[in-house]
Parts: C-alpha cells; structure tokens; sequence
C-alpha cells in the first residue's frame, strides 16, 4: 500500500463522506462498548444479520452476503488480487497487502467506518502493509480475525447437497477357464481406439465390427487395424444396428461412442 496524495486523497475523501450517519455512529457504539460488532452486518451496519461473517467477528445481512458470494473469488486478471474488499465485497479504493502471496483487499470505507480515521490515515502512510488476516494479531479493535476463517471460507462455498454415490463395488476375476474371447460391436468408431483400449487391457477380441462415416478415420483405421476375418468395417451405422438386431445374442459387448 503506497501513501496517499494529491488526486489520491482527494478520491479518499469524496469516498469517505458516502458513510452513511446510521454506519458511523453504530460502528462508533461498537468501538465504545456499547453495542456488540457481532449484532451489525460489517458491510452496512444493518441489524438484520443473516450469517456470521466467515472472517471477522460480525456479521453479514442478506444482502451483503449475497455480494459476499458473487464477488470473493473475483480476481484481478493483471496481478491475481482481488477485485473487492475482504470484508464488504465491494469497494471503490483498496489498500493491497504486500505479502508475498496474499490476494486479500480491504477498502478504505470499511476501514474507517469499522475502525476509525486514524487507524485509516495509519494504513494510508504506510509503505508496505500486511493485511489483518496475514497479522490477526495487530488487527485493530474492534475488527477481530476468526482463527478458523480458513475452515468457515470452506464451508461456505461448499456444494449444499454434494452427490452421494454408491460404494464402489468391484467383482471378483472371472476364472480363466470360464473366460471367452469377446464379439464386439462399435457404432461411431472413430480410429478403432475403443479396439486399442481393450487390447491395452487384455481383452481377446474375436470379432470387431464397427461403423464410422468419416472417410478420413476409417484409412486411419484400416491402416492401423488391417484386415481379416477378425474386423467387419461399415461406412453406414444402419447396417450395423440391422446386425445387432439379427446376432444380439452373439455379441457380449457392445461399445457405443458419441
């Protein structure tokens, strides 16, 4: 964070006065004990608190945290910082920590609403600033860093309801005196790779027909298969689905590609 001057202070100043009289005196109860930050939404002192802001002490109204969770993992394309402040998800002018690594910014609105004009024209003279989070310990009262901010971050941004699967269920081998060679059918063939693939597996593949109408991918595919008694080839996918519906029964796989 670079001092301020000149147009700088200026732009600070006409950002400051858009404090609204209800923001200035709860956050200035707050600092005086009077009332409780963990009652105010940090981002506009609304009493309407909806969550537990997952940073601070504090919380968040309805409509901060949808700005909250819109905007957090916004980043700047230039320097990978982010776009709006940590606290309010919004923000005008940011201070930007100069830790190594850190993306966090904080905006001078919620700086000085939250913890006063001097620790603000503290901020602004600095030439190098680590942020609250990076030095929980000297963040300023009434501001207090959550030592689990880590986990709440996580948790909020996590599916509602993940998908459940069911366990993973993995048949016993089939014994090799039990074992055939395979009939194998492929609509949409491509290149032969689904033929590749079983061989790459140690499948034994006694016949393989396939379909494809890409003129260019069935010379690939008689260059790498060839020919013989083991590889039917169609232009036309229609020939090969009249001969699913004749030989079904002779076939024990069948894959389909799109």
């Amino acid at each position: 964070a670079l001092p301020i001057s000149g147009l700088m202070a200026a732009t600070l100043d006409n950002r400051t006065t858009s404090i609204t009289k209800l923001e200035r005196e709860r956050f200035e109860e707050v600092r005086s004990g009077e009332k409780d930050i963990r009652t105010l939404c940090l981002g506009c002192a609304s009493l309407k608190v909806k969550m537990e802001h997952p940073l601070f002490e504090g919380g968040l109204c309805s409509g901060c945290k949808d700005s909250f969770l819109d905007n957090y993992y916004l980043f700047d394309d230039d320097d990978g910082t982010q776009m709006y402040c940590a606290i309010c998800s919004d923000g005008m002018e940011v201070f930007l920590c100069d830790v190594t690594g850190c993306p966090r910014a904080f905006c001078y609105f919620c700086v000085e609403k939250i913890c006063g004009k001097e620790e603000l024209d503290k901020i602004t003279a600095k030439t190098n600033w680590n942020c609250f989070l990076c030095e929980p310990e000297m963040c300023p009262a009434p501001l207090r860093v959550r030592q689990d901010w880590h986990q709440r971050v996580q948790a909020l941004f996590a599916a509602p309801d993940p998908i459940e699967y069911d366990p993973l269920v993995i048949p016993p081998p089939l014994p090799l005196a039990e074992r055939r060679p395979i009939r194998v059918l492929s609509l949409f063939d491509g290149i032969a790779t689904g033929y590749v693939a079983l061989k790459n597996l140690g499948f034994d593949v006694e016949l393989y027909v396939a379909a494809e109408i890409d003129c260019d991918a069935v010379r690939v595919r008689r260059r790498l298969l060839g020919g013989g008694n083991r590889f039917l080839f169609y232009r036309r996918c229609l020939r090969c689905i009249i001969l699913i519906l004749r030989t079904w029964e002779t076939f024990r796989k069948l894959v389909e590609k799109s």
